[in-house]
């Protein structure tokens, strides 16, 4: 084993020393589809006229998100984003 390895491998084997009765996937290791998420993801868009910050609203499956995204450059509607 090489030491980058012994270095990623560390903090894995002391984690999984401590939390020994806490197991990942406890329940499952099944997920929806990305096409079940996507079908049930809804987006709330806000109006965009210019450069700047701009904050949705995102319903999905685990609950509420706030994504957000950043406009830098703004030429105009006719322009892609």
């Amino acid at each position: 084993m090489n030491r980058y390895a012994l270095i990623n491998s560390t903090p894995v084997s002391l984690a999984a020393s401590m939390f020994s009765n806490s197991k990942m996937f406890r329940e499952s290791i099944e997920s929806p589809s990305y096409v079940e998420i996507l079908e049930t993801t809804t987006l709330k868009c806000p109006i965009i006229n210019g450069e700047g910050f701009y904050e949705l609203q995102a319903n999905t499956l685990t609950g509420k998100l706030d994504p957000a995204f950043y406009i830098s450059q703004w030429k105009g509607n006719s322009y892609p984003t």
